[in-house]
C-alpha cells in the first residue's frame, strides 16, 4: 500500500509541475537530448483550449540555439482543445501519447504518418466529430480506447475492427465458439483488443504480428491454446491474464519482453512446477515460495527477464545473468532485499523502471558498456549500495534512479550523459562529492536534494538548466555565502533573506536561471539579464512583488527556453521591461514576456559587435544615425547601460561618433 500511495503522489506532483521547456510559434515542447515532445502549456488542470484552429507541427524546432527533432506528441498535449479543427503531424513523429487529442470535439479528420509506431491510451477518445482516420502502416501498438466514442469507431460494423495494420478492438458481443483468423500483414494486437471475449475459442495469429498488447486476451475464458508466431518480440502486461481455459501456450524464441502477469490465472502457468518459470527464452516468473539463501542461475540463451519476474523474492541472495539477456524488465527484482550483488552482462541494453527498487541489501552492481539507459527508479532505495560506475554508453539517468541510496559514497557519471533526472540522487546521504561531466545540459528537480554530506560539486559550463532545490540541503549549498549562488553558469538560487532594494545584475556568460531562483525575493526592484541566457526555469521570479524594472539584453528572445510561470505574481502592469532596440515586437509576441504592459526599447550592451546599436549583426549608417540622435538628444531610445559609450570614458560625445565612423569605414 505504501508503494502505491508513493507512486500516486509522484504522479500528482508530475501533473502539477511545469509542463513545458520552451515555446516556438505557439506550440509548446519538452526536450530530451536533441529530441522534442509536443506538450501543453501550464499544469494539466489548466491546459484546456491552449490550441485552436489549424495546427501544423514542424519536424524540427530551434530553441536556445539548439535544433530539436520533434519525435513525439506527449500525454494530454492537445487534450480538451475543443477549438482545434485540424492538426498536421510530421513524418518525424514516432509516438502519440495517452489522451493526446482526447475530447477535441472540433477535430473531424486525422492522418497519422508512416513514421508513427504507437498510439497511446484514449489518444482520440471523445473526439465526437472525428469521422475520418488514416493510420500509417508503421503503427504496431495501439492502446485501450484510443478511438473510443468517435464517429469513426461508432460507425464500424460489429466484429473485429482494424486501425491500419493493427487488430484494434472486437466490437459488439462475440458469439459463442468464435474462431478468429487475423488478416495477413497485421502488425500488432492492440491493448484490450479481445478483453473478456469469453466466446473466443481459437485465434490464428499471422507471422507478421510483432507485438501483443496489454490485456489483449485478458479474460478470454474459452481460449484453450495459443500459438504465438516467431515474428512476435513483445507480449504485454496481463496479455492472457485469467484465461481460465488456457492450457497450452507456444512461445517462440523471438520473444524478448513479457509484461507482468501476462499468463497469471491460466492453467498453463498454474500447472508449472514451483521455481523459475520460462516462457520461451524469457525468464517469466518465480512461482511459489522461494527458500532462504536461494541462488539463481538463469539459463544460457535467455533473452529477457520479464517485468516483476522476481518481485519481492526477499530470500534471493544472488543471481547469475547470462550474456544472452538484452533487457531487464520493469520491477524485475523489486524488493529483493536479500540480493547482495549483481553483475549485468554486456548484452543488456536497457535496465527497466524499478528494476532493482528497494533491493536494500545490494552493495555492488556492475553496469556494462552496452546499457544505454537507466530507467526511472531503477535503483530506488538500494540503501546498501556504496558505489556505482555508470558506463559511457548511458545517455540519461532517469527520475529517482538512485533515490535514497543512503549508503552511496561515490558515483562516476560519464561524458555520455546529457541529463540527470528529477530526484535522481536525492537522499544519497553518504555522497561527499560529485563531478558532473561537460556533456550534461540539464539537472532535474531535487536531483541532489538532501545529500547531507555533499561538500564538493563540480558543474560544467554545458549545464543550462537546473531544477528547483536541486542542491538544497547539501553542505555545498549551505556553505555558500548569502546572496546569489551560481552552479556553473546557471544562476541557481538567492540564498538568505534579500535586503530591501537589492538590484541584481547577472554575470555576463550566464546561460540559465534555475527554477525558483529568485522566488519570494520581495526586496528585488530590478534585474539585468545578459544576452547569454538561453534557459529560464519555472517560477524563477515568483512573488518578486517589488520588481519595477527588468532589463533583458536577450536579442533573440524566441530562442530562449522558458518554463512555466517564470514571472508569476510579478506586477507586470507596473514593472517596465527594457529590451534591445529592434526587439520589442518579438517580446510582445513571446510567451510570458508579452504579459508585461510596458515594453520599451533601449540601447543595451548585449555582447554583440561594438557599435551595433540596432542589433542587426553589423555596424553601418543606421547605427551612425542612431548615435547622432543620441548626441542631439532627439533619440526616442534610452541608452540604458552605456551602449553608445564606445570608448568607455563614461560619456557619449563626438569621440564615440568618430570611433563608430571608423568602424564603418573599417579603420
Amino acid at each position: 500500500m505504501r508503494k502505491i500511495l508513493l507512486l500516486t503522489m509522484m504522479a500528482i506532483l508530475a501533473l502539477t509541475a511545469s509542463a513545458y521547456d520552451f515555446m516556438v510559434d505557439g506550440i509548446y515542447y519538452n526536450k530530451n537530448g536533441n529530441e522534442a515532445t509536443v506538450t501543453y502549456r501550464g499544469t494539466y488542470s489548466s491546459q484546456y483550449n491552449e490550441y485552436s484552429g489549424n495546427v501544423v507541427i514542424p519536424s524540427t524546432v530551434t530553441s536556445g540555439g539548439t535544433t530539436y527533432s520533434v519525435t513525439s506528441i506527449g500525454n494530454s498535449a492537445f487534450g480538451h482543445c475543443s477549438g482545434l479543427t485540424s492538426v498536421t503531424i510530421p513524418n518525424s513523429v514516432t509516438s502519440i501519447g495517452d489522451w493526446a487529442f482526447s475530447d477535441c470535439s472540433g477535430l473531424t479528420s486525422i492522418t497519422i504518418p508512416n513514421s508513427v509506431t504507437s498510439i497511446g491510451q484514449e489518444a482520440f477518445s471523445d473526439c465526437t466529430s472525428l469521422t475520418s482516420v488514416t493510420i500509417g502502416n508503421s503503427v504496431t501498438s495501439i492502446c485501450d480506447r484510443a478511438f473510443y466514442n468517435t464517429p469513426w469507431y461508432n460507425n464500424q460494423p460489429d466484429g473485429l475492427v482494424y486501425a491500419g495494420l493493427v487488430a484494434y478492438k472486437y466490437k459488439g458481443t462475440m458469439p459463442a465458439n468464435t474462431s478468429i483468423t487475423l488478416r495477413e500483414g497485421t502488425k500488432g494486437i492492440a491493448k484490450s483488443a479481445f478483453s473478456d471475449c469469453s466466446g473466443l475459442v481459437d485465434i490464428d495469429i499471422p507471422n507478421s504480428v510483432t507485438s501483443i498488447g496489454y490485456g489483449a486476451f485478458r479474460g478470454c475464458s474459452g481460449l484453450s491454446s495459443v500459438t504465438i508466431p516467431n515474428s512476435v518480440t513483445s507480449i504485454g502486461w496481463e496479455a492472457f491474464y485469467n484465461c481460465s481455459g488456457l492450457t497450452s501456450v507456444a512461445i517462440p524464441n523471438s520473444v524478448t519482453s513479457i509484461g507482468g502477469m501476462a499468463f497469471s490465472g491460466t492453467p498453463w502457468f498454474n500447472n508449472q512446477p514451483d521455481g523459475l518459470v520460462y516462457a520461451g527464452l524469457v525468464a517469466y516468473k518465480y512461482k511459489g515460495t522461494m527458500p532462504s539463501g536461494t541462488s539463481i542461475t538463469i539459463r544460457e540463451g535467455t533473452k529477457g527477464i520479464a517485468e516483476r519476474a522476481f518481485q519481492d523474492c526477499s530470500r534471493l541472495t544472488s543471481v547469475t545473468i547470462p550474456n544472452s539477456v538484452t533487457s531487464i524488465g520493469n520491477g524485475a527484482f523489486w524488493g529483493c532485499t536479500g540480493l547482495t550483488s549483481v553483475t549485468i552482462p554486456n548484452s543488456v541494453i536497457t535496465i527497466g523502471e524499478n528494476a532493482f527498487q528497494e533491493c536494500s541489501g545490494l552493495t555492488l552492481v556492475t553496469i556494462p558498456n552496452s546499457v544505454t539507459s537507466i530507467g526511472d527508479e531503477a535503483f530506488y532505495g538500494c540503501s546498501g549500495l556504496t558505489s556505482v560506475t555508470i558506463p559511457n554508453s548511458v545517455t540519461s539517468i532517469g527520475d529517482y534512479a538512485f533515490y535514497q541510496c543512503s549508503g552511496l559514497t561515490s558515483v562516476t557519471i560519464p561524458n555520455s550523459v546529457t541529463s540527470i533526472g528529477n530526484h535522481a540522487f536525492r537522499g544519497c546521504y553518504g555522497l561527499t562529492s560529485v563531478t558532473i561531466p561537460n556533456s550534461v545540459t540539464s539537472i532535474g528537480d531535487d536531483a541532489f536534494y538532501g545529500c547531507s554530506r555533499l561538500t564538493s560539486v563540480t558543474i560544467p559550463n554545458s549545464v543550462t538548466s537546473i531544477g528547483q532545490v536541486a542542491f538544497d540541503g547539501t553542505p555545498w549549498f549551505n556553505n555558500q555565502p548569502d546572496g546569489l549562488v551560481y552552479a556553473g553558469l546557471v544562476a541557481y538560487k538567492y540564498k538568505g533573506t534579500m535586503p530591501a532594494n537589492t538590484s541584481i545584475t547577472l554575470r555576463d556568460g550566464t546561460k540559465g536561471i534555475a527554477d525558483y531562483a529568485f522566488s519570494g525575493c520581495t526586496g528585488l526592484p530590478s534585474v539585468i539579464i545578459p544576452n547569454s541566457v538561453t534557459s529560464i526555469g519555472g517560477y524563477a521570479f515568483y512573488k518578486c512583488s517589488g520588481l519595477t524594472e527588468i532589463r533583458s539584453k536577450i536579442v533573440n528572445v524566441g530562442n530562449v527556453s522558458m518554463e512555466d510561470y517564470v514571472f508569476h505574481n510579478v506586477p507586470k502592469s507596473s514593472c517596465t521591461l527594457k529590451v534591445p532596440v529592434g526587439t520589442a515586437t518579438a517580446y510582445r509576441n513571446a510567451d510570458q514576456w508579452k504579459d508585461f504592459s510596458n515594453i520599451n526599447e533601449v540601447f543595451l550592451i548585449t555582447g554583440d559587435t561594438i557599435g551595433d546599436l540596432n542589433h542587426d549583426s553589423g555596424v553601418d549608417g543606421t547605427d551612425i544615425n542612431i548615435m547622432v540622435g543620441q548626441l542631439l538628444k532627439n533619440s526616442p531610445y534610452e541608452d540604458a547601460d552605456g551602449a553608445c559609450d564606445l570608448n568607455g570614458d563614461g560619456k557619449v560625445n563626438g569621440i564615440d561618433l568618430h570611433k563608430m565612423i571608423s568602424i564603418v569605414l573599417g579603420q
